[in-house]
């Protein structure tokens, strides 16, 4: 988890609300973003790179201003492009991005990478997170930006999870543009 120091009350918040769920003792990192939103994003750089050295063959990238739905762990696991190891780079949050299809099977949108903004819960096979750490200077922008168009060069579909998984809380943004939220968030709903 990226959080921004100055937002500590927050970051709480949103811990609470991911240990009012089915995530247990799943280690956490958590990456302190000191200076607030700046072009080159350190904190999210790091917290990538950090979680390079778990033994995971995912990385659940997460924002620190988040509800998530109960039983996340669950649906994670038992998502079956998970299951398949499909999935390069995955959002379980869809403030609305455009969909170039739809996999009813597997509970997934496809997205057009161009399209995607918002960074709340990315979820990063190891090798994805290796390719945007070794090329992150190569792409301007936040880290939505960077890991999204990173991503798409690798060639795979970027999928978000339906219904979504998790919600933006709060009520402005961090980095002053618009505040979004996803309009499909269920908190109860498990696969």
């Amino acid at each position: 988890m990226m959080y921004y120091a100055a937002r500590n009350e927050l970051r709480q918040q949103t811990l609470g609300n991911l240990g009012s769920t089915d995530w247990d003792n799943v280690p956490l990192h958590v990456q302190v973003e000191d200076e607030g939103w700046n072009e080159n994003r350190l904190g999210a750089y790091l917290s990538l790179k950090k979680g390079l050295d778990c033994d995971a063959d995912y990385i659940l990238f997460l924002e620190d201003d988040l509800d998530f739905n109960r039983h996340i762990r669950h649906n994670l696991f038992n998502w079956g492009l998970v299951k398949t190891r499909a999935i390069t780079l995955a959002s379980l949050y869809n403030p609305r991005v455009r969909e170039v299809g739809c996999d009813l099977r597997n509970n997934a949108r496809i997205v057009d990478p161009y399209s995607v903004f918002g960074s709340q819960a990315f979820l990063l096979s190891k090798d994805t997170a290796a390719y945007v750490v070794r090329h992150w200077n190569k792409v301007n922008g936040g880290q939505d930006i960077r890991i999204s168009r990173l991503a798409a060069r690798l060639g795979d579909p970027i999928f978000y999870h339906a219904p979504s998984l998790v919600q933006h809380i709060g009520r402005r943004s961090v980095w002053g543009g618009w505040f979004h939220q996803a309009a499909d968030f269920d908190p109860d709903w498990k696969t």
